[in-house]
């Protein structure tokens, strides 16, 4: 697992510059059918709308607000597929129903095994 600065040119150019969140992976790297986790952390003084994981600058699941729930996770099965990089960030809606966005997490990388077929 490694940690690297966001581009935002993988997003839409409507990136908002509200405080990214915490994003870790509970592994790197997984056996063929295992699940990796991805875990969102939102601190607790942050106003969220809803959380969205993305993978590859492309949203994969997007999560609404629990009003007691700091911690958002997103399962992602191991497969050749999988492989990637993974970021997660925040909407939020201002008191004029203006929704802002976040800037992304920091990406973290997964590397999932080729599969192998038996004959």
């Amino acid at each position: 697992m490694r940690e690297e600065p966001f581009h935002q040119t993988m997003f839409p150019p409507h990136l908002g510059d509200l405080p990214a969140l915490t994003l870790i992976l509970d592994k790197g790297s997984a056996r063929h059918g295992d699940t990796v986790i991805l875990l969102c952390f939102i601190p607790m003084d942050t106003s969220v709308t809803r959380v969205i994981f993305c993978k590859d600058g492309k949203e994969i699941s997007m999560l609404p607000k629990d009003r007691n729930k700091f911690i958002y996770e997103s399962a992602q099965p191991a497969s050749p597929e999988s492989a990637g990089e993974y970021p997660c960030l925040y909407q939020h809606k201002d008191d004029r129903n203006q929704e802002k966005n976040s800037l992304p997490s920091a990406r973290r990388h997964v590397s999932a095994p080729v599969s192998h077929r038996s004959n």
